[in-house]
């Protein structure tokens, strides 16, 4: 079952469980508010539908109402078509109908009576109809009443005959709706995890196959089906009308808020399973992009941060430097004739930023000194932002650093070549010597009838042991004067 799901067909399946589960479960939950709020459990039938029927002819005859009110005295008598609905219109007071339905003369008694009050206004038009409450002004009014009655078994179709149809199976389900409302969750959560749970799968393979929609960043689809959402609230908030056309919009426009809905709902789990929810919105690459530019923003501010404190440090030249300047600017100000004081001052301004570019390069190569003179022989001019002579000093510093630091670590290995070969010369030496002094020590030993033989043998040991401490003294000292004592 599993495999099966995961098929193009096995989707389409859950697909069109959860839309027709949505759509039961929402209907459902409007309808048992609608039996709450209708007092379907504590009132009778008849009154219910008396209640349904009241507002549906209220609707109806309320622009005849407003044509009646509109009639004047010597006008003629209208007629209307209102399909299964029987009514006629006359002022309180008055036998005559003003309008009525061409049926309404066939009926002896009519079943509903309705109150209306027209208030004109001082030229004689209608300024506003009352039903279901009294005008707050007792002037320029007229009272109507409206009687009215409805066709049984006429075999015209409309929401009268449509509603003697429906409303007994609505009734009836008044305590099943919300057995039905149960068991339309109970599917769409199963019917949901499992669609979710297969949504970029396929029975074939274990790997993660994303949709289309996957290339759509998922807070742009978010915005979509929000924004066709709130579109539709409001397209049936303005023209909502009691009619079949409106009704039949209305479930059309519902599903595709369902299947728009249920679209974006697969497209995050297939994110989620691939771990880019986050990483595959517009607004985290809009993110990206600002901290990128935040850090290039932060690198320049930094560099410029950077120039300023070296400025600052060295202050002691470039106040020279100004003092100069300063004294030479006032007396052009004073001496010289200008003809333009604006571009005198901007002259001078570039002439204060090149200033202190060239005392910041000295500044520079004054350190690059300082450092090679107390031994720093690796320190490098930094010559990025230099040009012309005072690049090229700054790379001659740099170069006359790197070859006394090439000398010196041809004068450092000449000493230990030298030490190695005292060391090695002083071994190769010391043990033939041993051989010496010991065999020197045996004849010593050695029970002779000469006596001269065991002087030799003393003068031996003494001078060999003698040579032998030169050696030693030999190679410390070549230690210590190389530094590895």
């Amino acid at each position: 079952m599993k495999r099966f799901f995961k098929t193009l067909a096995g989707k389409t399946t859950l697909f069109t469980i959860c839309v027709i589960s949505t759509i039961l479960f929402v209907a459902t939950l409007f309808g048992a508010f609608v039996y709450y709020e209708g007092n379907f459990y504590t009132r009778n039938k008849e009154n219910i539908e008396n209640d349904i029927l009241s507002v549906m002819i209220r609707d109806d005859i309320y622009g005849y109402v407003y044509e009646a009110a509109s009639v004047k005295d010597d006008a003629s008598i209208q007629e209307a078509d209102k399909g299964n609905l029987i009514f006629q219109i006359k002022e309180k007071g008055e036998d005559d109908p003003i309008v009525y339905s061409e049926s309404a003369v066939s009926v002896k008694k009519f079943e509903h009576s309705f109150d209306y009050s027209a208030q004109y206004d001082e030229e004689g038009y209608v300024r506003e109809i009352y039903s279901s409450y009294e005008p707050s002004q007792t002037d320029n009014i007229r009272d109507f009443v409206v009687e009215v009655s409805i066709k049984k078994n006429s075999g015209i179709e409309d929401f009268y005959s449509l509603e003697a149809k429906i409303f007994p199976l609505v009734y009836s389900l008044r305590y099943g709706v919300y057995g039905i409302m149960a068991f339309s969750l109970l599917m769409l959560i199963i019917s949901f995890v499992a669609l979710m749970s297969v949504a970029g799968r396929r029975n074939d393979s274990e790997m993660l196959y994303p949709g289309p929609l996957h290339k759509i960043p998922f807070d742009i689809l978010c915005a979509a089906v929000l924004l066709g959402f709130v579109f539709f609230v409001y397209i049936v908030d303005q023209g909502f009308r009691i009619d079949m056309v409106q009704i039949i919009l209305m479930l059309i426009g519902a599903m595709l808020f369902i299947n728009a809905f249920l679209g974006l709902c697969m497209s995050a789990a297939v994110r989620i399973k691939n771990k880019d929810l986050i990483k595959g919105s517009f607004i985290y690459w809009c993110f990206g992009i600002c901290l990128k530019v935040l850090k290039y923003v932060i690198q320049i501010l930094k560099q410029i941060f950077d120039w300023f404190i070296e400025i600052l440090k060295s202050i002691p030249l470039i106040w020279k430097v100004l003092a100069v300047f300063s004294f030479l600017s006032l007396i052009e100000l004073f001496f010289l004739k200008r003809r333009n004081d604006f571009l005198w001052l901007f002259v001078k301004m570039i002439e204060f930023v090149i200033l202190s570019y060239i005392c910041l390069c000295m500044h520079r190569l004054l350190k690059a000194g300082e450092a090679m003179a107390n031994g720093d022989l690796s320190y490098q001019v930094d010559t990025g932002r230099m040009i012309l002579d005072l690049k090229k000093h700054g790379e001659d510093l740099s170069s006359i650093a790197k070859g006394m630091a090439i000398a010196v670590e041809e004068r450092l290995k000449s000493e230990r070549m030298k030490t190695e070969l005292i060391t090695n010369v002083s071994h190769d030496i010391k043990t033939p010597l041993t051989s010496i002094i010991n065999y020197a020590d045996l004849i010593s030993k050695e029970n002779v009838s000469r006596k001269q033989i065991k002087e030799y043998s003393d003068v031996l040991i003494r001078q060999s042991n003698r040579l032998k401490r030169l050696l030693e003294d030999l190679v410390e000292a070549s230690k210590a004067s190389s530094g590895n004592l």
